[in-house]
């Protein structure tokens, strides 16, 4: 069965055929998916054999006629399914997609972190790896520490595990800051470690092109202010005779 919409002026195609150029031993031909996107195709493998007899060519799905091939047919149409999910998501966040980008999403080929925490654990499990190299521990240690906050202020505002990188904007940030200075009663230092370590990480999203642009591009967190104190009289006269 063919599937053809339009998102953003591209035509997209899934189906499946029966591959009978190469049958193997037993007589069975792989079952291949097909995914066409703007006229350009591609084919990823279903791991499915079956007899050209059961073969339905019309519908792209096996004749049901057993147990056997019904369940076939629902492993096809989860298939299905999740093609055109990696195609809608693609397109909603990169604004451009190719047959070659929806293979590789389906095999988890090159597959790029769209969530915040899913990012932010991504960047902590290579810094890790790089303890008692190039990095040192206590550093780790503050990563691990900022995704925990992080962790929990999504939980509590949004009641949800993570957050969709696309879905960040400015009172998020504003609204962590907050959160982190009042709730948590965090010094104006410690806050401003946690929105630099949320900063690097937008960048990360940003150079590997999950965000086309920085969310948090007109926030400026409050730095912590110095303390000039002066000297009392008698500490004066105390270190006027080193003067």
């Amino acid at each position: 069965m063919e599937i053809k919409t339009s998102i953003k002026r591209s035509t997209f195609a899934i189906l499946f055929y029966l591959n009978t150029s190469k049958p193997r031993k037993d007589g069975t031909c792989p079952i291949v998916g097909r995914i066409t996107i703007d006229a350009k195709s591609v084919q990823f493998s279903t791991k499915i054999n079956l007899s050209p007899s059961d073969w339905d060519t019309k519908k792209g799905r096996a004749k049901k006629e057993r147990k056997e091939l019904v369940q076939i047919n629902k492993t096809l149409d989860r298939l299905e399914e999740q093609v055109k999910t990696h195609y809608s998501k693609i397109v909603e966040i990169e604004g451009y997609v190719t047959a070659e980008r929806v293979k590789n999403a389906l095999y988890d080929i090159g597959a790029k972190a769209t969530n915040l925490l899913q990012l932010f654990q991504e960047h902590n499990e290579e810094f890790e790896k790089r303890v008692g190299v190039n990095r040192v521990y206590s550093t780790y240690y503050l990563y691990l520490s900022a995704y925990k906050h992080l962790s929990n202020f999504i939980l509590s505002r949004y009641q949800t595990e993570d957050l969709p990188l696309i879905s960040l904007n400015h009172k998020f940030i504003n609204d962590y800051d907050f959160y982190l200075r009042v709730e948590r009663k965090m010094s104006a230092h410690t806050v401003l470690n946690h929105i630099i370590i949320l900063k690097k990480i937008i960048r990360r999203s940003i150079n590997q092109g999950t965000l086309k642009r920085n969310p948090f591009i007109n926030f400026i967190a409050e730095t912590p202010q110095r303390l000039h104190r002066h000297l009392t009289e008698e500490e004066f006269q105390k270190y006027s005779p080193l003067l």
